[in-house]
């Protein structure tokens, strides 16, 4: 899947979301076929639905790819870590 230009990036956080798990190249989600990484990204769009609007917005905004990725990296390890591990609860299994 190619990295969409900076000028239809993001229109939303799901497809934020989207854009990063898929652009990654490297890492668990990588050796995961299409259907499990259809999966894994509704997931963790679903865990990260609980994520303060002003979190997912900061995401949403972002200007490419890289600051998207760096965004949505924040948001995952704000409070401890606690999206991080919600993720993994929640979505694991998956990558099994």
């Amino acid at each position: 899947m190619s990295v969409p230009s900076s000028a239809s990036f993001a229109a939303d956080f799901a497809t934020a979301v989207q854009t990063v798990l898929m652009g990654q190249k490297d890492g668990p989600i990588t050796e995961l076929d299409d259907a499990k990484k259809t999966e894994m990204v509704a997931c963790v769009t679903e865990v990260l639905a609980d994520a303060p609007a002003a979190a997912r917005r900061y995401v949403e905004e972002a200007e490419g790819f890289d600051q998207t990725e760096d965004r949505f990296g924040e948001l995952v390890m704000a409070n401890q870590a606690e999206y991080k591990q919600k993720i993994t609860s929640e979505c694991g299994e998956i990558a099994l």
